[in-house]
């Protein structure tokens, strides 16, 4: 019984009698600036690890410290804007839905009960009559909207994007 444990594998730590152990001080390596007060926040990144009883490359990550204060604030001009795209291809609403939340705004995948306002490029149609039944304050406009407010870094009036309706 011994030799056939030994035969098949089945009593040894891996099957193909690899050498798969990676030594515990390079598993997560964390680097830290000592002179930051900050919380840390991680960075995923890939680093070359060798360990002294073998080859095997390991990833790692880098935890750096940052604050807040590094990175710009961004404008929030379109606080309390709830988009929702109707009718529009991913590559259409790319652009216009990263607007939307880089301002503050949000973008939802689904029309809510709280949208305030519908991005299309499509003409008028019945649809949008019902949706005003349920909320008579949305707003139907083109994504133009949302790339002139970006342009002028505010929330520039909606009619000269409306969607006309027929």
């Amino acid at each position: 019984k011994e030799k056939e444990k030994e035969k098949d594998g089945s009593d040894t730590e891996d099957a193909y009698g690899a050498d798969t152990d990676v030594d515990d001080e390079n598993e997560n390596k964390i680097e830290r600036k000592e002179s930051d007060s900050a919380p840390l926040t991680s960075s995923p990144t890939t680093k070359a690890a060798t360990s002294s009883s073998t080859t095997t490359k390991a990833a790692t990550t880098t935890t750096t410290r940052t604050t807040t204060t590094d990175l710009p604030e961004l404008p929030n001009f379109l606080k309390g804007v709830h988009v929702f795209f109707y009718n529009m291809t991913d590559k259409e609403r790319h652009t216009p839905w990263r607007y939307a939340i880089a301002y503050d705004g949000r973008a939802d995948e689904y029309m809510q009960s709280d949208t305030t306002h519908v991005i299309t490029n499509s003409s008028w149609d019945a649809t949008f009559d019902d949706a005003l039944k349920d909320n008579k304050a949305l707003k139907f406009v083109k994504p133009s909207w949302l790339v002139e407010c970006h342009k002028k870094q505010s929330k520039v009036p909606e009619r000269p994007h409306f969607i006309k309706k027929r």
